[in-house]
C-alpha cells in the first residue's frame, strides 16, 4: 500500500494522472490570490493554524496568508501577523479570524475573542458590527449576545455597522448586532 501511494504521489508530481490510492493523503493545492498578510511571531504555545482552500496547517513564521484564509489560535497562544501594506494583528488566545474582500476593503472577521489591530485603514468585523479603524484599535468580541466591544488606543476608528459613529483615541464602544449597545466612553 505504501508502495503504491509513494507511485501516485510521484506520478502527480510529475504532471501524470494517478491511479486512485485509498488513504493516501494529497498534497494542498498551491496557494493563489494576493497575499494579505505573513504570519510574524507565534508565542505561548503551539496551537496555531491556518487553513487555506480547506487544508489546515500550523502557522508558522514567514507563512502567507491569502483572502479567505482561516487561522486561530488555541488555549494559550498568541499570533501575530504583519499586513504586507503595513501593520500588524495580534490575536490573543482562542480566536478565529478570516480576512473576505468587499468594495471598500479587505475585512478581518472574527467571531470571539480578543485582538488588537495596529493599522490604519483597516476593517475589522464581528457578528454584523463592522468598523473601519485607523492606527491602534483593541477589539473584544462577545458570541453569545453578538457584542463587540471596540476600544481605541491610538488614533480613530468609525464604525460602519451601525453607520456613523466616531471612537477617538481613550474611547470604548460597545456595538451588538449592528447597533449601539452603549453609547462612547471616556476610558479613566
Amino acid at each position: 500500500m505504501k508502495r503504491l501511494c509513494l507511485l501516485a504521489f510521484v506520478a502527480t508530481l510529475n504532471g501524470c494522472v494517478a491511479p486512485s490510492c485509498p488513504g493516501c493523503i494529497t498534497p494542498p493545492p498551491p496557494p493563489s490570490g494576493p497575499v494579505i498578510a505573513r504570519v510574524t511571531d507565534v508565542s505561548g504555545g503551539a496551537f496555531a493554524y491556518v487553513t487555506h482552500e480547506g487544508h489546515q496547517v500550523p502557522a508558522t513564521f514567514g507563512q502567507p496568508i491569502y483572502l479567505d484564509d482561516e487561522f486561530r489560535t488555541g488555549p494559550g497562544t498568541r499570533l501575530t501577523l504583519t499586513y504586507t501594506d503595513g501593520g500588524t494583528i495580534t490575536l490573543e488566545p482562542n480566536v478565529d479570524p478570516k480576512f473576505f474582500q468587499t468594495a471598500k476593503c479587505v475585512v478581518l472577521s472574527f467571531f470571539t475573542g480578543k485582538l488588537a489591530v495596529d493599522a490604519s485603514g483597516k476593517c475589522v468585523e464581528s457578528q454584523g458590527n463592522r468598523v473601519f479603524q485607523g492606527s491602534l484599535v483593541l477589539y473584544e468580541a462577545i458570541p453569545n449576545d453578538g457584542t463587540l466591544i471596540v476600544t481605541v488606543v491610538r488614533g480613530q476608528a468609525v464604525t460602519i455597522s451601525p453607520p456613523g459613529f466616531t471612537i477617538n483615541a481613550g474611547q470604548t464602544m460597545v456595538l451588538e448586532r449592528g447597533r449601539t449597545a452603549r453609547p462612547v466612553v471616556v476610558i479613566p
